[in-house]
């Protein structure tokens, strides 16, 4: 997505370990239930807002 915005994720992540022999660094498992990117569209106007979860999926929305 290009642009700027805000993003909002629910739930956390947790350290599940180190990255291994490829990659420096460490691992993280995240539990994601709901992500929410809201953003104003090309034009500046409108606010666009894009909301997933498990059950519902994709969802964009447009306000002015």
């Amino acid at each position: 997505m290009a642009g700027r915005g805000e993003d909002r994720r629910a739930r956390g992540a947790g350290l599940a370990g180190q990255a291994g022999e490829e990659a420096a660094g460490d691992l993280f498992l995240a539990d994601i239930s709901e992500a929410v990117v809201t953003r104003l569209n090309p034009e500046a106007t409108l606010l666009v807002i894009e909301s997933w979860t498990p059950q519902r999926g994709l969802e964009v929305t447009e306000r002015e």
